[in-house]
């Protein structure tokens, strides 16, 4: 039996959970409402929160809603993490992405110490892979402090050994770069890397910088520093023994060749860590955890474990191991070198008992009994918005814009509501506060995190009708007990599709190599330095006490140029022309050192020159002229603007406002935009035309 549901007390599922009732359930209907809930929980317990989700969309959308309420808890440290499964199975012939997993490591490391992380959002099939160990991560990670001494040498040589890659530039995470005064690095803790001044052996200073730019930031210097490794699998060469009896116990008793055994122990024994070893990985580091083995058991650093949809979590949980062992199957029939899935990951059972460690709050849609012990149930009636956002469908159709909105807030703001509209792009903040302030409306900005316990002081405030935040899921909700009420930007102007899914044309000719899944074995290219060459394959050579994985260039007489994989951006594919019968033209080799690309170069740049000389003229000669002043857009433009079905992109807005801004000004209109097919061209255009 289960005790009756109950009005919504939140002070009562407060306490529920510090006295550490082992489950609780919160019952709501509203799945848009849970990341506030959250929030305040939190806020209120000061305790980190990890939130485990059926799935990866799941995931995004709790922490898109959670970063709203949220903020920063450490300088430079998002507040709210993720934690996902790596892309591939350990028996894949692949290596995880990189990027995934440093922000697992990342987040590993932060739930472990408390490291200003309100939450971490976790999709229930990561709970079962394991990452580095408490002690591992201690033992890798470098911590950096203003005034104390750091040796660039030694720690460029403990990153190596925690998964860095040293660049001649630092623009990714987990590479690093050595300085005549100092160090670049990135940490995968942090959003951007970092700029490390010594004076002497003393560290002076250390900033953000930018990677594009390399510029430094004047604002933020940081006091401590903290360097977590960028890669789970290890090699700690004081525990080679150990690897290698662990490694050949297996090779006997899976029966694997001495050839397949001596290769793999060959390239731990040159410190590489080749793509397919993680199915090996109980060997090469012994101490390995999942995140729920991370986060303390008690004490103020003890996370509450929530479970968002706790039946879709088990059963993804289920299916993950199930599907991991297909794969060692299939790995097996294959004769390859792995462990069990039980040695390399958690089983089900052992999640489940990890999650009895900790204080549970179950979310369900709707309350349901709990056979096997009385728990504690907490019924949220959330109040969804369908009706307003069917009141202004309607009024589109009759020419009576916001009105339902408008009547909405009046009413909210006479019951001491807080209204939270959210937007999903600045664009869309700029429309909404330009629409309401006709209508008499005061919605003001709000940036950075709206926490909740700043709700019951915003919504009694006179001069605020609304706060116009950037976020939203694309459903609003009103919670009376909570006194608030959202509406979404989706609901006001009809559903508008998100910049990411646009269609995007890929151009594999004319521009810098982004990838090198781009380039194929005899592919022409051109080297910004050196004109064109043949692409042959990539090596990787030592240099400067350092590895490095560079393009093999063909140029002429069997010249050989080598090319870092980090200066990719200095190459590109040839763009041929093609021949009366359509086929593409063979490009001719150029030859190192001589002048020939020197001087197309020169021809090429005074061509451009002459060319800029008489544009300069030309656009002098039309900012002279007059020409007329168009109004700036007004109320009712910017609800036309609100009917198109696409939400901008930060760059196709900027576009727009500088269109619109020409417009206004006394001056002839004399602008180009520029874009791919389906990139948004005819949205700026639109805009424009009816501005005139």
């Amino acid at each position: 039996m289960t005790a009756a549901p109950r009005r919504f007390d939140f002070e009562g599922l407060l306490l529920s959970l510090e006295h550490r009732a082992p489950q609780s359930v919160l019952a709501t209907p509203e799945a848009g409402v849970v990341p506030f809930v959250l929030a305040a929980i939190r806020q209120r317990l000061q305790r980190p929160l990890v939130v485990v989700v059926a799935d990866s969309k799941r995931q995004a959308a709790v922490l898109e809603g959670l970063g709203t309420f949220e903020a920063e808890l450490w300088p430079g440290l998002a507040p709210v993490v993720a934690y996902e499964a790596n892309d591939v199975t350990p028996y894949a012939d692949l290596s995880p992405l990189r990027a995934v997993v440093q922000r697992r490591l990342a987040a590993g490391y932060r739930l472990n110490l408390g490291l200003g992380v309100a939450a971490v959002v976790v999709t229930a099939d990561a709970l079962l892979q394991r990452t580095l160990g408490p002690r591992s991560l201690d033992q890798a990670t470098i911590l950096a402090s203003q005034g104390h001494n750091f040796d660039k040498v030694e720690v460029a040589e403990r990153l190596l050994l925690a998964g860095y890659e040293q660049v001649p530039l630092v623009e990714d995470p987990g590479t690093f770069c050595l300085r005549g005064d100092g160090l670049d690095i990135w940490s995968p803790l942090y959003d951007a890397p970092v700029r490390i001044d010594l004076q002497g052996d003393d560290v002076r200073a250390m900033r953000f910088f930018d990677p594009e730019t390399q510029d430094a930031s004047d604002a933020g210097h940081l006091l401590d520093f903290v360097m977590t490794p960028s890669r789970e699998l290890l090699l700690d060469p004081q525990r080679w023994p150990g690897i290698e009896s662990a490694l050949s116990d297996l090779a006997d008793h899976l029966d694997v060749g001495n050839m397949e055994l001596r290769s793999v122990l060959g390239e731990l024994r040159a410190g590489h860590v080749v793509p397919g070893m993680d199915g090996l990985a109980p060997a090469i580091c012994e101490d390995r955890a999942s995140l729920l083995e991370l986060a303390a058991a008690d004490g103020p650093l003890a996370p509450i474990v929530v479970l968002d949809n706790p039946d879709a979590c088990l059963r993804a949980i289920h299916a993950a191991f199930a599907h991991l062992h297909d794969e060692y199957t299939r790995a097996r029939a294959d004769k390859r070198f792995c462990f069990p899935p039980e040695a390399v990951a958690s089983a089900p059972d052992d999640v489940l008992a990890l999650l009895q460690r900790h204080v549970q709050l179950l979310i369900r849609p709707f309350a349901i009994l709990e056979e096997s012990r009385q728990v504690p149930v907490f019924q949220l009636d959330v109040g969804h918005n369908r009706d307003v956002a069917q009141e202004l469908r309607d009024a589109r159709g009759r020419d009576e814009g916001l009105r339902p909105l408008v009547a909405r807030i009046r009413q909210a703001k006479k019951l001491q509501q807080l209204v939270v509209i959210a937007a999903h792009s600045e664009g869309g903040r700029q429309r909404l506060q330009t629409i309401l302030r006709h209508y008499g409306v005061g919605a003001v900005y709000h940036d950075g995190a709206l926490r909740p316990l700043d709700v019951e002081q915003l919504r009694i405030q006179r001069d605020v009708d609304a706060l116009l935040v950037l976020g939203g899921t694309g459903e609003g909700y009103h919670i009376e007990a909570l006194h608030l009420l959202v509406v979404d930007e989706d609901e006001i102007f009809g559903q508008r599709a998100h910049p990411t899914e646009r269609k995007k044309r890929k151009r594999d000719n004319g521009r810098a190599i982004r990838d090198m899944t781009e380039l194929a074995e005899g592919d022409y290219v051109v080297h910004v330095d050196h004109g064109i060459g043949r692409y042959v394959g990539l090596q990787r050579l030592q240099a400067a006490g350092a590895e490095y994985d560079c393009l093999l260039l063909l140029y002429k007489d069997d010249q050989r140029l080598y090319v870092p994989v980090t200066s990719l951006e200095r190459v590109q594919k040839y763009a041929a022309g093609s021949d009366e019968e359509g086929t593409a033209r063979t490009p001719q080799l150029d030859r190192l050192g001589h002048d020939r690309w020197l001087k197309a170069k020169k021809r090429a740049g005074k061509a451009v020159a002459e060319v800029a000389e008489h544009l300069v003229k030309l656009y002098a000669e039309r900012q002279a002229r007059p020409g007329h002043s168009f109004a700036p857009p007004d109320e009712l433009y910017r609800e036309w603007e609100a009917s198109f079905p696409w939400e901008e992109t930060p760059d196709q807005q900027r576009a727009i406002d500088d269109v619109l801004l020409d417009l206004q000004l006394a001056r002839p209109m004399d602008r180009l935009v520029c874009g791919d097919v389906g990139y948004g061209k005819t949205e700026v255009a639109v805009r424009a035309a009816v501005k005139v």
